[in-house]
């Protein structure tokens, strides 16, 4: 679960033994995201559009997604599945032109 970066260590009762939990830092380089509103089996057209603007800009893939749950099952606002809110993301790099010189 994503913290704010100004959280340097757990609260002492995130240390009771109940769950396993920790704090580390992710690394990122440059990434692009979008946010999927609807139902997990409906990301794929969400996800086409996210890479078509990756293209149009000049950008490709370079690693695996992530996605980040911020409403879904088992949430607080758990809700509608048409409402779900998914954050999809992919880490990018600048596509390297072709051509001669």
């Amino acid at each position: 679960m994503p913290v704010p970066e100004t959280v340097n260590s757990l609260p002492e009762n995130a240390k009771d033994g109940a769950l396993e939990v920790e704090l580390t830092t992710w690394e990122y380089g440059e990434v692009a995201q979008i946010l999927h509103v609807g139902r997990w089996d409906a990301e794929v057209s969400t996800v086409d559009s996210l890479h078509g603007f990756l293209r149009s800009q000049g950008y490709q893939i370079s690693g695996q997604h992530e996605e980040e749950y911020l409403k879904g099952p088992g949430f607080l606002f758990a809700g509608n599945p048409d409402e779900y809110l998914t954050l999809i993301r992919y880490p990018v790099t600048k596509a390297i032109s072709g051509g001669g010189s």
